[in-house]
């Protein structure tokens, strides 16, 4: 019986399917390729001024979308 159990978990053992390298470059590479789109589709925020009866105001602009964040602040 030992002798059985011995052969099958050698056999087991030693069954070892191969994986080949190239399939991980390839995963590899596409996640680095992922993470530089995310990289470059990060928001620009940039604060844009103006003067409304001699008073200053602010607001966020984000240039990546071309859409305000938020209202206008009195500075």
């Amino acid at each position: 019986m030992n002798k059985i159990i011995f052969t099958i978990s050698t056999i087991l053992i030693f069954s070892i399917v191969p994986i080949s390298a190239r399939e991980n470059i390839s995963s590899n590479v596409k996640n680095i390729q992922y993470t530089q789109n995310l990289i470059q589709k990060k928001d620009v925020l940039v604060w844009k001024y103006k003067s409304i009866n001699g008073k200053m105001y602010n607001r966020l602009y984000n240039k990546t979308t071309g859409k305000w964040v938020g209202d206008w602040i009195r500075v």
